[in-house]
């Protein structure tokens, strides 16, 4: 149980980076990361993680590639 809830905040939090940092919508973050806004949902609204829910590495991968923009970006910035 404390490993799902673990998983359960980590992917919330991936989430919420990916809405704050991006104009992405939660429909948007499941089409990306090939899942269904119903499992995307269960996540971030209902705090559930889905058993059908295959696309943790997606989500993980769409994650590192928008921090690593945002870090390139501030980079150019305090040149």
């Amino acid at each position: 149980m404390y490993n799902k809830n673990c998983k359960i905040q980590i992917y919330k939090g991936i989430i919420q980076f990916l809405l704050d940092s991006t104009t992405y919508s939660l429909k948007d973050i499941a089409d990306i990361a090939e899942t269904s806004i119903k499992n995307i949902r269960l996540i971030y609204l209902d705090e559930i993680l889905p058993s059908s829910f295959t696309s943790e590495l997606k989500l993980i991968k769409i994650y590192q590639i928008i921090l690593e923009f945002n870090l390139k970006l501030n980079r150019k910035r305090n040149f």
